[in-house]
């Protein structure tokens, strides 16, 4: 199993706990997961110790995740970078993804099969910018 250390931006504990169920359900994946539910706790999360993805919500109430995918961006160009919500119009989606987002999923129909492929995708692509890079 690869372990994966995750950063969930999530202030909504049910979201939280839906998330968490849907990446432990990756069969191939351990995920150690920490949450952050402020841009700015976030942040500081990340600086502390990057992790090997972060998902990020749109909608916060203290920041919100576009603001934070370009901070992260602006530090890190090539983590993982999966931006989740359930209220953002299509304009917004394409706005995450421009600013520096790998995929956007929807939590109206988000599951536990698109979670682990998108996560397995973004750390692929990742891996692959890193070693052109370098």
């Amino acid at each position: 199993m690869q372990p994966v250390r995750v950063l969930c931006v999530e202030d909504d504990p049910f979201h939280q706990q839906l998330m968490e169920h849907h990446l432990r359900a990756a069969p191939d994946m351990s995920c150690s997961i920490e949450f952050a539910v402020t841009e700015n706790a976030a942040w500081d999360a990340f600086r502390r110790q990057p992790p090997d993805v972060v998902f990020v919500d749109y909608q916060l109430t203290e920041g919100n995740g576009l603001n934070l995918i370009r901070r992260l961006r602006s530090v890190d160009a090539f983590v993982p970078i999966i931006a989740v919500s359930g209220v953002a119009p299509t304009e917004v989606a394409e706005e995450l993804v421009r600013s520096g987002a790998d995929d956007y999923l929807d939590k109206r129909t988000l599951d536990s099969a698109g979670l682990a492929s998108s996560l397995r995708a973004s750390l692929i692509r990742a891996e692959a910018f890193r070693k052109r890079s370098s």
